[in-house]
């Protein structure tokens, strides 16, 4: 319980917890440093069964308030990435891994981003009731690079008042994601942009955004329920 002034990285290895006793009750603040939480392997040395829960990240100038590359089987459980300004959560290169019950709010750029890294694709991963919220970018991204972002799975996600694109869906290849009960509104851009094939919406809620709520153009393999 409390809040940390932190002038140092603090990367999480392999078989560690790094644990609080709830968001915004346990605050670890690096005061507008380059600094911040990491789960940072390498191509040649996966990193794997991490977990980060119950605290609060923020006011990070690293890359991203939460930096995690080369990571598998990590959950990360209720917690919060805010005021960083840079991106609030980034993922890279990453398989097998969940969020569940977290938020990337008022960052000055993308609220959560995901994508694949040169050497290694990031897939087989969900994200549950995960919220980005009033970022200076897009809310959720799914970056387009040489390598596809796949096989994600997003239920009860929301997305809302971020001057982007609520969910920015533009992963390289066949997409293979599903959306179950998520809602995008309130952003400067559009609800849902997707530029993929193989994406399906089921019982999602898009309202009040700025451009098309729903930006279809990746085929007709996307499927709306």
């Amino acid at each position: 319980r409390g809040t940390y002034l932190l002038k140092t990285n603090v990367n999480i290895l392999s078989n560690v917890i790094l644990a609080g006793v709830g968001k915004d009750i346990t605050v670890l603040n690096f005061g507008g440093t380059t600094f911040g939480v990491s789960m940072s392997g390498s191509s040649a040395n996966i990193q794997s069964n991490m977990s980060l829960r119950d605290l609060t990240i923020s006011s990070s100038a690293s890359l991203a308030g939460l930096d995690i590359a080369y990571s598998d089987f990590f959950q990360v459980i209720n917690v919060r990435v805010t005021g960083c300004t840079q991106k609030g959560i980034r993922i890279s290169g990453c398989q097998k891994f969940s969020f569940n019950n977290c938020r990337s709010d008022s960052n000055t750029g993308i609220g959560i981003d995901i994508y694949g890294v040169t050497s290694r694709k990031t897939q087989n991963y969900s994200f549950i009731t995960t919220d980005v919220d009033s970022n200076g970018s897009d809310g959720f991204n799914l970056e387009f690079t040489s390598l596809t972002v796949d096989k994600g799975i997003f239920i009860n996600c929301t997305a809302s008042s971020n001057t982007g694109d609520g969910f920015d869906l533009n992963s390289g290849g066949a997409g293979d994601h599903v959306f179950i009960g998520c809602f995008s509104n309130d952003n400067a851009g559009s609800g849902f942009d997707v530029n993929q094939n193989n994406y399906k919406f089921i019982g999602c809620v898009v309202s009040g955004n700025s451009t098309p709520d729903w930006d279809l153009t990746g085929g007709e393999s996307n499927i709306l329920i």
